[in-house]
């Protein structure tokens, strides 16, 4: 199986709350597919 990466930018004005919300949105959208994903969250 190939790997491939990803990028999301998030805009400093989205808060704590709005982060988990892209996280497992964009997390939901990659395994509905139901290709293994894993999530790693940079930055502040």
């Amino acid at each position: 199986m190939n790997k491939y990466e990803s990028i999301i930018i998030i805009g400093q004005n989205v808060d704590e709350e709005g982060i988990k919300a892209l996280i497992t949105r964009f997390t939901d959208l990659i395994n509905t597919e139901r290709k293994s994903f894993k999530c790693k969250r940079n930055g502040t």
